[in-house]
């Protein structure tokens, strides 16, 4: 009889249920959930507009060689992405490859010794600054765009020929 017994457990669940449905009694406390609920949502809408015109991208300076430049330009050209783009998109990946190799970025052996003497202006977008900061590299711009530089272009550019999976 477990077929029975399923049954009068489905009933009382369901008279459970309508005595929990709105009645009229429980009016006043629905559009008091219904008010605060929409004072929540427009609290939530404010702090998201507040949040995306503070984070704005900032205009800043990396250093960066000739050759870094032209591998820079390469994969912009291959990925078919705007410079600035390249550029915030290689940091990101520096700290990507860091937080995987699991050592800082300035432990990496792609970490630059010194900075090319080519400056170039971009806008750093505030995820970009956010990982930064997240990583303890607020300071390393210049540095994390060598090394994604560097770290993309040997993976899709020159990447180590291995036919072995042939």
């Amino acid at each position: 009889m477990p077929l029975e017994s399923q049954k009068g457990e489905i009933n009382n669940r369901a008279n459970s249920l309508a005595k929990q449905s709105p009645s009229e009694e429980n009016q006043p406390e629905i559009k008091k959930n219904e008010a605060e609920n929409a004072y929540v949502e427009k609290v939530i809408a404010e702090a998201n507009q507040q949040l995306n015109e503070t984070e704005k991208p900032i205009q800043s300076t990396v250093m960066i060689t000739e050759a870094q430049e032209k591998m820079a330009f390469e994969l912009r050209q291959a990925l078919g992405l705007g410079f600035e783009v390249t550029l915030n998109s290689a940091v990101k990946y520096a700290l990507f490859y860091a937080q995987n190799e699991e050592v800082p970025v300035n432990k990496l052996e792609e970490y630059p010794s010194n900075l090319g003497s080519h400056s170039i202006k971009i806008k750093v977008t505030p995820d970009t600054l956010h990982r930064l900061k997240e990583s303890g590299a607020a300071n390393l711009l210049s540095e994390c765009v060598v090394v994604g530089i560097q770290l993309l272009y040997r993976q899709l550019i020159h990447p180590k020929t291995n036919h072995s999976h042939l």
